[in-house]
């Protein structure tokens, strides 16, 4: 019986270790492919995002020089402003992307460390009175290098386009959690809009399929002067 006993345990402990391994060696596939989505798409990103400004860029500039042959001042600085915008911007992007990878980054701290940088420096430039409420206590919590990227361009995405579009005074941003949810609000007292009647839909798609990616929800709601709200919930993952 003893016998019996001990070579039940022994087999329970290797059974317990093989399915211990099994769990790990899933868990560490999953990294990688993980890993390897997002590299890919970054490089996708990146590819596009260079290609598409620097071809734009070769363009202004070959009508700069063809509008100061013609002496048409005004047309050459036009092109010269839009070639410096499109250059910041991809110095912008390339930014975020070295940020989104580099080892370190992937607390909530980090996270809204930026998002609060990135909000006021967007909010000063456009003169918009603005209010940012940030969790004051410390998360214990790091997110994937997808759910950052998705989570944080969201983010940029709102405060972009609300800056951009709304003709707003004033903006909100807050952000909270609780055990399971990490919730985040963007609003504005601007002119508002009708979704059904947005033409250019971009800004709103890609938002939508970023949350979708990550397991998340939104909600934008926005009428005629009325203002506009965008609140987005996600898992905390952690």
């Amino acid at each position: 019986l003893q016998k019996l006993i001990r070579n039940s345990v022994i087999g329970a402990i290797v059974f317990l270790v093989i399915i211990s391994l099994l769990l790990f060696s899933r868990q560490k596939l999953k990294r990688k492919v993980e890993m390897e989505r997002m590299r890919n798409r970054l490089s996708r990103d990146l590819h596009d995002d260079i290609g598409s400004t620097l071809s734009s860029i070769n363009i202004l500039s070959h009508t700069a020089k063809l509008s100061l042959e013609k002496s048409n001042e005004v047309k050459a600085k036009d092109a010269l402003e839009k070639i410096n915008e499109r250059a910041g911007r991809l110095l912008t992007n390339m930014g975020d992307i070295i940020w989104n990878i580099k080892p370190g980054h992937d607390t909530i701290e980090e996270i809204v460390s930026r998002m609060r940088e990135y909000a006021t420096t967007m909010f000063e430039a456009k003169g918009i009175d603005y209010i940012i409420e940030f969790p004051k206590q410390t998360i214990d919590c790091r997110l994937t290098m997808e759910v950052k990227s998705n989570f944080y361009l969201i983010f940029k995405e709102a405060v972009n386009n609300l800056c951009k579009y709304s003709d707003a005074t004033q903006a909100g941003v807050k952000m909270t959690f609780d055990k399971t949810q990490i919730y985040l609000m963007v609003k504005d007292n601007g002119k508002g809009f009708i979704k059904e009647e947005v033409t250019h839909r971009g800004g709103l798609s890609n938002m939508e399929h970023r949350i979708s990616e990550i397991k998340g929800k939104i909600k934008i709601t926005s009428a005629p002067t009325k203002g506009t709200s965008i609140e987005l919930s996600l898992p905390r993952y952690c």
